[in-house]
């Protein structure tokens, strides 16, 4: 930079400056001196750029001070020689709005041996063409930007918790992701920390995949079906060119990504290509099940950067979703044969993970003779022991883990691992980093309620004091699709709280670096709450919501476009209403839970689209009514809806009641609850969040409805009681 600064003549400086002055309106109390030096080194810099094709470029100076070297970096850094204005007139009372872009174009990357180049730079050649692009489009793009805010944010879902599921979306934006030229994208796990698209971590992440679908789609088949995947031993590198080996949960977590890859496209052209190379990853699982009994053995490394032995809950949960994921793929390809082998498998796991690896409270991890001496949550509480089963609910497939059991250790970890002051237990243990200050609420990655006795205090062990965001985030949105609300929400909101802006930055939860990949694990906690699935080449899409279903609102993404999504329900009517806003929908089949169990025959269903009545036939599962358009699928356009009114009656209190003696619901509620009991008389006694009574009644019918519409929104505790049969539940109120 010196030599061309050296070279630049006088009349080049005097023409720089005339082009100031042509272009801005310099200040009079600018020097003459500081002018000419910072014209010099910017036409010096003009030529640099040239000669090297340096596109965009920053500075960094370091050294002694008092030469030449610091004179060229001080003409740009020393002090503000200029500012970006536009002169305006207006008369009294008038206003006007400036915009002004601030643009860059950096196309320069390179990561050895992996790629190089931006993306962005097969469209654009300079910061000046892209500002030139967005001043062209900005009416469009800035109405389409606002649109999705507005659609968002036009929920009945509280304020705090939209912004907390989608907040970490801003991860793709950061440094800790990269598109190269080529379209590849490649990821941190945070920034700077851990290369390659971490399968064990970017698996938990369901942002990206929902809001991007075509990214995550093109990852899967250009990585990990593609470079990162060994033919021969069917093992997908979990860290691609960097690191080609096999990590248990994240070759299990990509199965699972394909199928929910699969569910977000257009038509089956993505699963059919890849049919072949999908069925291979399963090998190196079968390979460590070698007697088929649906439990893993042998080494496993995983997500905590161990290999661990024995029979791991988590980890072996995580084979059974994924051979549920294979199972459903298969009878999709219509390949029975290897549906029926996971389907095998899968039943025998199902029992053996309760017969072997559950203790009644939780389920755990049995070590394998001769390497109990290595690092492993053994007979501790640990955060993931279910995960499999909640992946299984994030793409809409049938259970894996018994329900009964999966609830027990979900409440166990709300017992052990959610702690008031997370922070604290860090200090007590002597080791962790620091995800939590004192004082704050988190969920623990580890607890040990049977005493430490068999903990193995080496390696990364120092994990388990810990509480990370992304975990915490998988176990919340578990917590909703099973229907234990309240505690979901806690977790959730404890993680928010951490990261209030007042303390530190809301948008980067931190693990393993700053904005951290698995915390857009975040997205699933929304999708939990919506109760959503979908499934794009069959054309159907469903809601169940888990907040106020009475009166609920929330936006939805599919394959094709995206909307909102409405339902209200009053006694035995619910009016659904799905309205497109951006793209298009098909629609084939529409699920919806009617927040009982209802008695099919009683079900009138009538389905519009543009004013016209679609002929259509339905059925119910208990609660859920699935109802199918006869016929080809219908299109639902941008700007158009379809609605969905449906009526029913509630069944006796046999068939609602289910296994419980007492039944109460719906919960959460917006007023009205109903309260079912087959022994009679029964006495309803309801309590507010202070312990006062505000409510207590007998009732001599087997069905009787509550109404709590007057009553101030929050948490009340309602007591139903006959004879000897009583339950309490807490009841939400909103």
């Amino acid at each position: 930079l010196k030599k061309y600064r050296d070279e630049v003549t006088d009349s080049e400086v005097q023409s720089k400056i005339r082009e100031f002055h042509a272009a801005f309106e310099v200040a009079t109390d600018c020097e003459p001196a500081e002018i000419e030096r910072a014209a010099r080194t910017l036409i010096a810099l003009d030529k640099l750029v040239q000669k090297r094709n340096l596109g965009s470029m920053a500075y960094y100076y370091e050294g002694e001070s008092g030469n030449e070297y610091e004179n060229i970096v001080t003409s740009l850094r020393d002090k503000s020689t200029g500012l970006l204005g536009r002169r305006l007139s207006l008369s009294s009372g008038e206003s006007a709005k400036v915009t002004f872009l601030i643009t860059w174009f950096f196309p320069n990357l390179v990561h050895d041996n992996i790629g190089s180049g931006r993306y962005y730079s097969n469209t654009y050649d300079s910061a000046l063409s892209v500002a030139g692009y967005v001043s062209t489009n900005f009416e469009r793009l800035n109405s389409l930007t606002r649109l999705w805010r507005d659609t968002w944010y036009d929920s009945t879902l509280p304020f705090w918790f939209l912004d907390r599921t989608f907040i970490n979306t801003s991860t793709m934006a950061t440094s800790t992701c990269y598109r190269y030229k080529n379209g590849r994208f490649w990821a941190w796990e945070g920034v700077g920390c851990c290369p390659g698209t971490c399968t064990h971590v970017w698996h938990y992440a369901q942002a990206m995949a929902r809001i991007f679908p075509d990214i995550e789609k093109d990852l899967r088949q250009r990585v990990d079906l593609g470079l990162a995947l060994n033919t021969q031993t069917g093992i997908s590198g979990f860290r691609a060119e960097n690191d080609m080996g096999l990590a248990i949960d994240g070759q299990a977590g990509t199965i699972l990504r394909i199928y929910r890859e699969h569910q977000m496209s257009a038509d089956d052209s993505f699963l059919k290509n890849n049919w072949s190379k999908i069925k291979l990853m399963f090998n190196p699982f079968f390979s460590r099940d070698s007697n088929s009994d649906g439990l893993l053995e042998g080494d496993q490394m995983n997500t905590l950067d161990r290999e661990w032995f024995g029979k791991i809950s988590w980890l072996s949960s995580m084979y059974l979703a994924a051979l549920r994921a294979g199972a459903a793929m298969g009878n999709e390809m219509r390949d029975i044969d290897f549906s029926n082998r996971c389907l095998s498998i899968l039943e025998k796991g199902t029992k053996n993970m309760d017969e072997q690896l559950f203790n009644g409270e939780y389920y755990y991890q049995i070590g394998e003779p001769g390497r109990t001496n290595e690092v492993g949550s053994y007979d501790g509480c640990e955060i993931d022991q279910v995960l499999g089963q909640s992946w299984t609910f994030q793409v809409g497939l049938d259970r894996v883990l018994d329900e009964k059991n999966t609830k027990t250790a979900l409440d166990s970890l709300w017992k052990y691992n959610f702690a008031l002051d997370a922070g604290a237990y860090r200090v007590q243990q002597g080791s962790g980093r620091v995800y939590a200050m004192e004082g704050e609420a988190g969920l623990l990655m580890c607890s040990w309620p049977k005493g430490d006795s068999k903990r193995v205090k080496i390696n990364y062990d120092l994990y388990f004091n810990e509480c990370m965001t992304g975990f915490e985030h998988q176990v919340a949105g578990h917590m909703i699709w099973e229907g234990m609300l309240e505690k979901g929400l806690a977790i959730t909101r404890a993680i928010h709280d951490r990261y209030y802006a007042a303390k530190r930055n809301p948008w980067n939860e931190v693990e393993c670096g700053d904005h951290y990949g698995r915390a857009m694990a975040s997205y699933g906690v929304f999708l939990a709450a919506c109760g959503f699935e979908c499934h794009g080449p069959k054309a159907m899409i469903g809601f169940a919501p888990r907040i106020t279903p009475e009166d609920f609102k929330s936006a939805f993404t599919s394959a094709e476009g995206w909307g909102i999504f409405t339902q209200r329900r009053t006694d035995g009517n619910q009016h659904s209403k799905i309205e497109i806003k951006y793209g298009q929908l098909k629609l084939k089949a529409l699920s919806l839970d009617l927040g009982g169990n209802i008695d099919n025959s009683s079900v009138k269903v009538i389905l519009k689209s543009g004013g016209k009545t679609l002929h259509q036939t339905h059925q119910t599962n208990g609660s859920k009514l699935i109802i199918t358009i006869d016929g080809t699928p219908v299109v639902i356009l941008e700007n158009s809806e379809v609605e969905a009114e449906v009526t029913f009656k509630t069944n006796t209190s046999s068939s609602l009641l289910e296994h419980k003696k007492i039944g109460i619901y719906p919960n959460p509620t917006s007023g009205k609850i109903t309260v079912a009991c087959k022994q009679l008389p029964f006495e309803i006694t309801i309590f507010d969040s202070n312990g006062n009574q505000v409510l207590s009644q007998t009732v001599k019918e087997e069905i009787t409805q509550v109404d709590l519409s007057g009553y101030a929104k929050g948490i009340y505790l309602v007591t139903a009681l006959s004879g000897r049969l009583k339950t309490s539940e807490k009841l939400i109120l909103s």
